[in-house]
């Protein structure tokens, strides 16, 4: 603001021109306020809001300035030239009244900048909390699945190594029996010899 007093001291015409600005930047600051939603034009509403009250401060200086070191009329003429096309009166009473209005809402834009800064802030901490709960619980659920597959793979080979013992087993007694059955065989063949042998002996005598 500093620099602003310097440029109004070089041209004074340039008033109206920065009354009119710091009318823009209130009337914006404001209308950003109103988003009590979004932290950003909060922000920007808050910083907006203490830029204008700035400028509506360095244009009161000025004026006050300009009024002390010309005469009444002159200051009067001044002020008709320096009406702006938003402004009809340039005047220091107008820029102090204008910046008391942005320094007295700046305490309650600071106040809902950090409450909306805080819920935003809580905000964010639940989303990743849940985001949290959410890659836990999916990854109990591949744990879960890969468990069960193993099991089920498992369970799969137990089965079939069951099903192997139970067709060895089965072969092995196929086997017996056959091979039991084929000492039968024999033994029958050489009983019906004995009796054919025997027949023929009594024949004989």
């Amino acid at each position: 603001m500093d620099v602003l007093q310097r440029v109004i001291r070089l041209q004074p015409t340039a008033l109206s021109i920065w009354f009119d600005f710091g009318l823009a930047l209130a009337r914006e600051a404001r209308s950003r306020l109103d988003r009590l939603d979004y932290v950003a034009d909060l922000q920007a509403g808050t910083l907006l809001l203490e830029s204008a009250g700035g400028c509506f401060h360095a244009l009161e200086s000025s004026l006050r300035n300009m009024q002390r070191s010309v005469s009444e009329d002159r200051y009067r003429q001044w002020q008709t030239a320096l009406a702006g096309p938003t402004n009809r009166v340039v005047s220091a009473d107008a820029a102090r009244v204008n910046g008391a209005w942005c320094f007295r809402c700046l305490p309650e834009a600071r106040e809902r900048l950090a409450y909306a800064t805080e819920r935003t802030h809580r905000k964010r901490e639940e989303l990743r909390q849940q985001q949290q709960l959410r890659e836990a619980a999916a990854a109990r659920q591949a744990e879960a699945n890969r468990q069960r597959r193993e099991a089920q793979q498992r369970e799969a080979a137990e089965l079939e190594k069951l099903a192997r013992e139970q067709q060895l087993e089965f072969l092995r007694r196929q086997e017996e029996w056959e091979a039991q059955r084929g000492k039968s065989r024999r033994k029958s063949h050489v009983m019906v010899d004995l009796d054919e042998d025997l027949g023929e002996n009594r024949e004989t005598t």
